[in-house]
């Protein structure tokens, strides 16, 4: 069995970076509060009512290349062997710098495009 996850990528390389991605994912969990029903739905109420309270979780690859790596190697730890990425702001040099930075780090097979 296959085990994938869907993750948001956010690299920085120093602390201003890190603060704006903060306030990214923050604004990003906001929408989703925003658009949220049923179930669930209160775990982002916290986002809208008090902006100063939002506390970072866990969920996304926020960090330095290396601080990724670790995340990544959880995950992998922990059996998962996809992760697709949702990155807000995507650039091509943020692709560079996952493709020269990050992806050394696991060293595989090359890549093959996925069966559908």
């Amino acid at each position: 069995m296959m085990v994938g996850v869907t993750r948001g990528l956010q690299i920085v390389h120093n602390e201003e970076e890190r603060k704006r991605a903060i306030v990214t994912r923050r604004n990003v969990l906001k929408n989703i509060g925003d658009l949220a029903r049923g179930p669930g739905a209160e775990h982002y109420a916290h986002i809208k009512e008090d902006e100063d309270s939002f506390v970072l979780d866990d969920a996304p690859l926020l960090g330095t290349p290396e601080e990724i790596i670790a995340q990544l190697k959880r995950l992998e730890a922990g059996g998962v062997e996809n992760v697709l990425f949702a990155a807000p702001g995507a650039s091509v040099a943020g692709l560079r710098t996952f493709a020269e930075e990050i992806m050394p780090a696991f060293d595989r097979e090359p890549m093959a495009l996925a069966q559908v």
